[in-house]
C-alpha cells in the first residue's frame, strides 16, 4: 500500500522546472495509445529543441541520434522547429546539427 507521507526516497530525484508560458503551450498535439485512449504529448519538434536546453543535461550521442532520425524524417516541420528552437533560445545549436545532417 502506498502511503503518502513516505515521500523522503524520492526527494532527491524529483526536480521541477519552470518553462515559459508559450513554450508550454507550443506544439502540444493529440496521439492515441495502444489502448486507445487520447493523450496529449509535445511534437518532435518540441521535443528536439528541450532536449537541447542545459537544464536537462542530455548525453551528446541520444542527442545526436535524435537529430540524425529527424534529419531522415519524412514529416519533419524545419520552419516549426526552428521557431521553437527560437523560443526556447537554443536555435543556434538546433542550426548547427540541422547545418550538418541536412
Amino acid at each position: 500500500m502506498y502511503h503518502a507521507d513516505n515521500t523522503s526516497s524520492v526527494k532527491n530525484e524529483v526536480v521541477a522546472h519552470r518553462v515559459k508560458k508559450e513554450l508550454y503551450e507550443q506544439g502540444i498535439i493529440s496521439v492515441k495509445t495502444p489502448f486507445g485512449n487520447s493523450v496529449n504529448v509535445y511534437c518532435i519538434e518540441h521535443t528536439l529543441c528541450d532536449i537541447l536546453q542545459e537544464r536537462y543535461c542530455m548525453d551528446i550521442q541520444i542527442v545526436t541520434d535524435a537529430y540524425k532520425k529527424y534529419a531522415k524524417y519524412k514529416d519533419k516541420n524545419l520552419n516549426q522547429l526552428m521557431e521553437f528552437s527560437k523560443v526556447a533560445r537554443v536555435e543556434e545549436k538546433v542550426r548547427r546539427y540541422m547545418e550538418v545532417l541536412l
